[in-house]
Protein backbone atom coordinates (compact mmCIF):
# COMPACT_ATOMS: atom_id res chain seq x y z
CA UNK A 1 0.00 0.00 0.00
CA UNK A 2 1.29 3.35 -1.04
CA UNK A 3 0.44 6.33 0.39
CA UNK A 4 1.14 10.14 0.55
CA UNK A 5 1.20 12.12 3.21
CA UNK A 6 0.73 15.81 3.44
CA UNK A 7 3.17 17.36 5.73
CA UNK A 8 2.63 20.97 7.36
CA UNK A 9 4.67 22.91 9.85
CA UNK A 10 2.80 23.06 12.77
CA UNK A 11 1.53 26.22 15.43
CA UNK A 12 4.00 26.53 17.50
CA UNK A 13 1.73 26.47 20.74
CA UNK A 14 1.05 22.85 19.44
CA UNK A 15 4.40 21.07 20.21
CA UNK A 16 4.50 18.47 22.29
CA UNK A 17 6.76 17.44 24.91
CA UNK A 18 8.47 14.34 23.02
CA UNK A 19 8.75 17.01 20.01
CA UNK A 20 10.43 19.24 22.48
CA UNK A 21 12.71 16.72 23.56
CA UNK A 22 13.71 15.40 20.14
CA UNK A 23 14.32 18.57 18.68
CA UNK A 24 16.44 19.61 21.87
CA UNK A 25 18.31 16.01 20.43
CA UNK A 26 18.38 17.33 17.21
CA UNK A 27 20.55 19.89 18.05
CA UNK A 28 23.05 17.94 20.43
CA UNK A 29 21.93 20.42 23.26
CA UNK A 30 21.62 19.24 26.78
CA UNK A 31 18.38 20.39 29.16
CA UNK A 32 20.37 23.29 31.28
CA UNK A 33 21.63 24.47 27.52
CA UNK A 34 17.90 24.46 26.37
CA UNK A 35 16.66 26.16 29.34
CA UNK A 36 19.61 28.70 28.69
CA UNK A 37 18.99 29.47 25.17
CA UNK A 38 14.98 29.06 25.89
CA UNK A 39 14.99 31.29 28.89
CA UNK A 40 13.47 28.93 30.87
CA UNK A 41 14.78 26.84 34.04
CA UNK A 42 15.69 23.66 33.24
CA UNK A 43 13.13 21.86 35.62
CA UNK A 44 10.48 23.56 32.83
CA UNK A 45 12.05 21.52 30.04
CA UNK A 46 12.38 18.42 31.52
CA UNK A 47 9.23 18.27 33.35
CA UNK A 48 6.97 19.58 29.37
CA UNK A 49 9.40 16.90 27.78
CA UNK A 50 8.30 14.05 30.55
CA UNK A 51 4.50 15.10 30.22
CA UNK A 52 4.62 15.75 33.95
CA UNK A 53 3.51 19.55 33.55
CA UNK A 54 1.57 21.97 31.31
CA UNK A 55 2.88 25.28 30.63
CA UNK A 56 1.12 28.31 28.74
CA UNK A 57 0.57 28.50 24.50
CA UNK A 58 3.19 31.62 25.31
CA UNK A 59 6.01 29.70 26.87
CA UNK A 60 5.69 26.87 24.46
CA UNK A 61 5.80 29.12 21.59
CA UNK A 62 8.77 31.37 22.83
CA UNK A 63 10.44 28.14 22.79
CA UNK A 64 9.54 26.61 19.66
CA UNK A 65 10.60 29.89 18.23
CA UNK A 66 14.01 29.47 19.95
CA UNK A 67 14.42 25.77 18.92
CA UNK A 68 12.89 26.99 15.36
CA UNK A 69 16.02 29.90 14.89
CA UNK A 70 18.61 26.97 15.54
CA UNK A 71 17.17 25.07 12.71
CA UNK A 72 14.71 23.15 13.91
CA UNK A 73 11.37 22.21 12.20
CA UNK A 74 7.88 21.31 13.68
CA UNK A 75 5.49 19.50 11.55
CA UNK A 76 2.37 17.66 11.63
CA UNK A 77 0.93 15.39 9.16
CA UNK A 78 -2.47 13.10 8.85
CA UNK A 79 -0.23 10.23 10.30
CA UNK A 80 1.49 12.66 13.37
CA UNK A 81 3.86 14.72 14.39
CA UNK A 82 7.68 15.90 14.50
CA UNK A 83 10.83 17.52 13.95
CA UNK A 84 13.04 17.87 11.62
CA UNK A 85 16.60 19.70 11.16
CA UNK A 86 17.27 22.29 8.51
CA UNK A 87 19.86 21.21 5.74
CA UNK A 88 23.05 23.45 5.41
CA UNK A 89 24.95 23.01 1.78
CA UNK A 90 27.37 21.70 4.39
CA UNK A 91 25.32 18.52 4.64
CA UNK A 92 24.79 17.72 1.56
Amino acid sequence: MDSQNTYKIALPENARGRQIRAARTLLGWTKARAAQECRVGVNTIGRYEEGAGTLTARTVGDIVRTLEANGIIFVRADVGAGVMLKSTLDDE
